[in-house]
């Protein structure tokens, strides 16, 4: 068999690998995940109980078995996250109360809103040319705060607000409902989490002893790869919520120090502002500047600066921070983390928006090591580089980046380019007077044609 056919059918091998791998992902992901979630939870909460049981189990001297401390951990964790759960329900449920109040109170204002954008829109129309201004002033001068008023008075009757709640409560029922099964899955996660903790290096050692000596070795390097980046990358996040937050709250108070933003909920506004700018496709601007928007509309200029103004401060903020918290952000572009997002989102539903993106984050971290080979990447070709040459990674991507710089770019191609014609036309230039008869001051050329 020639080099060409093994190259062929080993890019046909790879090619089947990858097909096989997001059809079981998806399989998985679709109708597998109910069924094995417990476990799967079960299993990372035994993971993060290692060195906590190894600890007491060591300064116990051995006297108290891993299992009992494995379970003590795990019913201690449960009992804290129910809890912490119970706590956040009950404040949330007070603060959603006291929020629809506040609602209910601005809904009176209302009106007062329509009026001054309706007279914003006539002002406006007054600087526009004579063709346009009344036609843009009836239609403006149609509007009236009572009517909208009337209208939305109208639709807020009870057979609407129960055909409007048949959705939500039919999912609330569906969910009281399911509440048999979820509790029977928390049972099983607890008791699975416990005989996990306690018997996780015997699982571990079975697991390891199927596989060859250098896939054992690959199976470790990928597991410290994936808990060690997409640990430093829930950390680096979570400073960013942080950072996010208090930037928020601060400018939030600052504004209502002087009077300019009457409203309440500084914190939780903050939080849920910061969360959304974490998502890539949204950001703070998804709040900050339609909110800015409705300020310089409605008449409140100072507010609207005020806004802006947080607004460029958080975005510099976040765009110098955040290369630097999360590092190496996998050279992964844009529309690919915007395409997963959205396929996940199409596929799996809501859990699709996180899950997807993760696993092409994985993926990429196991090709560019060289773990798998489903593609090729720029580190993953300098790991095979760096392989064969005795050199680290890093200096191999270094070496690639300066023969890049001493490349010659599309100006500097075109500017050659130019400069070979011009000097091909010149020589064109010479030799066809050549093949003339020479120059006129040519000394070779025959005195007979001077005299002629």
């Amino acid at each position: 068999m020639d080099k060409k056919t093994v190259k062929n059918l080993s890019f046909l091998i790879n090619k089947a690998y990858l097909a096989f791998f997001i059809v079981l992902f998806y399989c998985i992901a679709r109708w597998a995940i109910g069924y094995i979630a417990p476990f799967l939870i079960a299993m990372l909460i035994a993971y993060l109980l290692q060195r906590p049981v190894n600890f007491f189990h060591r300064i116990t001297k051995g006297k108290i078995a891993r299992g009992v401390i494995g379970t003590v951990l795990v019913l201690l964790i449960t009992g804290v996250i129910i809890t912490l759960i119970s706590i956040l329900g009950v404040q949330i449920t007070g603060k959603l109360r006291e929020f629809i109040s506040y609602l209910t109170s601005r809904f009176s204002e209302l009106p007062i809103l329509i009026n001054t954008i309706k007279n914003s829109l006539l002002e406006f129309a007054e600087k526009l040319p004579e063709s346009l201004r009344g036609t843009v002033t009836d239609t403006v001068g149609k509007i009236s705060a009572d009517n909208i008023m009337t209208t939305v008075s109208q639709s807020l009757t009870p057979d609407n607000i129960l055909s409007a709640l048949k959705t939500p409560m039919s999912s609330a029922w569906s969910t009281i409902k399911q509440l048999p099964s979820t509790i029977i899955a928390v049972l099983i996660t607890i008791i699975s989490a416990s005989f996990l903790t306690a018997d996780y290096k015997i699982i571990r050692d079975f697991i390891l002893l199927q596989f060859s000596a250098q896939k054992r070795k690959n199976f470790m390097r990928a597991k410290h790869l994936i808990t060690y980046s997409l640990s430093k990358i829930v950390k680096s996040y979570l400073l960013i919520i942080l950072i996010t937050t208090s930037e928020l709250a601060l400018g939030f108070g600052v504004l209502k120090l002087f009077g300019i933003y009457s409203g309440k909920y500084i914190i939780p506004l903050s939080l849920l502002i910061a969360i959304i700018d974490i998502v890539p496709v949204l950001g703070t601007g998804t709040v900050l500047i339609p909110w800015t928007i409705i300020s310089f509309i409605s008449g409140n200029i100072a507010m609207g600066i005020g806004l802006l103004v947080m607004y460029a401060i958080i975005t510099v903020i976040r765009q110098i921070i955040e290369p630097k918290l999360v590092a190496g952000q996998f050279d992964l572009p844009a529309i690919v983390t915007i395409t997963s997002m959205y396929i996940g989102t199409r596929i799996l539903g809501p859990i699709g928006l996180f899950l997807l993106p993760i696993t092409v984050i994985i993926l990429k971290l196991l090709v560019d090591e060289g773990i798998i080979t489903l593609f090729r990447t720029t580190r993953s070709v300098a790991a095979q580089e760096a392989k064969r040459t005795g050199k680290t990674t890093e200096e191999v991507l270094k070496e690639h980046e300066q023969t890049e710089e001493e490349r010659p770019n599309a100006g500097q191609k075109l500017a050659g380019f130019i400069s070979k014609k011009v000097s091909e036309l010149r020589t064109a230039d010479k030799n066809t007077g050549t093949d003339d008869g020479g120059s006129p001051d040519d000394p070779q050329a025959d005195p007979g044609d001077k005299n002629e």
